[in-house]
């Protein structure tokens, strides 16, 4: 009867051993699932100009794990309108503790190049959708295998062009036996989805290779997204100095072809932030209207 006792208590450790080795796998394999988990917590954009633009993302690194792990870096990369344009490597070592969350900077750098050009040029496109992807991979001595951890975010940043400046037409004013009067109305235009502050501009306006007007206008000035303004460069040629062909191309002609040369200075104003000042050059060339009042007689 002893004997049976004593078997009946060894069964019963045993059935304890068993369902306590049962206890720990089911515990070792529960650690094994509580992977880390990487997630992109918002994107700034910290920089805007002609040239780039810079994208700095906040990436929260979460380790719901009973012992602590290391990254030596994180990778991003970053698709514009559905296509992968840009990928990069943060190399900086990120410790994360046991059952902690750490918070990272990701800088990102967005350049104007060849293909971004492309969706610049577009006159359909304002803004660029864009898909920024944070990866990292985890290696510990508990893991079987590295883990690779990865997460997104998604969001938009605005396509950055130049004011456009050009002559949008002449008008005579006055006429004498000597001399004309006429003004240049110069046109300006905020191609953007935001703000422009021109703050200079520097011209030189020539015809046939000819000096007309050059100057340089100070004036800070105020464009809303899509609009535009204007202002009037005053002239009065003499006939004498003028020459044949301008004279009859200011009495008789409908149109002329002018070549407008110099830079332009502005800031950019979005979502309640100030880039620059940037400046840009001018060189184009193109075709403006001649205006003559109904007195003029022509």
């Amino acid at each position: 009867m002893r004997r049976k006792n004593r078997y009946s208590i060894y069964g019963i450790a045993l059935v304890g051993l068993v369902l306590l080795g049962s206890c720990a796998g089911s515990e070792s394999a529960r650690e094994s699932f509580e992977r880390p988990e990487i997630r992109i917590l918002g994107v700034e954009v910290r920089r805007m100009s002609l040239d780039r633009i810079e994208l700095l993302a906040e990436v929260e690194i979460y380790n719901p794990s009973d012992y602590a792990f290391s990254l030596p870096s994180l990778s991003w990369q970053l698709s514009i309108e559905n296509r992968e344009l840009l990928s990069g490597e943060h190399q900086r070592p990120i410790e994360i503790e046991a059952q902690q969350k750490v918070l990272a900077e990701l800088p990102v750098q967005v350049p104007f190049d060849t293909d971004l050009s492309v969706f610049r040029d577009s006159s359909t496109e304002n803004e660029l959708q864009y898909r920024l992807t944070s990866q990292a991979v985890v290696g510990h001595p508990k893991l079987p295998t590295e883990l690779r951890l990865s997460g997104e975010d998604t969001g938009s940043f605005p396509l950055v062009r130049p004011p456009e400046i050009r002559v949008d037409k002449l008008t005579i004013r006055s006429f004498s036996s000597s001399h004309i009067d006429f003004e240049l109305s110069v046109l300006v235009r905020n191609p953007n989805i935001f703000s422009l502050e021109l703050e200079e501009l520097e011209y030189r306006i020539a015809v046939d290779e000819t000096n007309w007007i050059s100057g340089k206008k100070n004036e800070q000035w105020l464009l809303s997204p899509k609009q535009h303004g204007s202002f009037t460069l005053p002239m009065r040629f003499s006939f004498r100095e003028a020459g044949r062909q301008t004279v009859d191309l200011l009495m008789g002609g409908k149109e002329f072809v002018y070549q407008l040369q110099g830079s332009s200075g502005f800031q950019i104003h979005w979502r309640e932030k100030s880039f620059g000042p940037f400046h840009v050059g001018i060189n184009i060339e193109e075709e403006a209207m001649i205006i003559r009042p109904d007195f003029f007689g022509l």
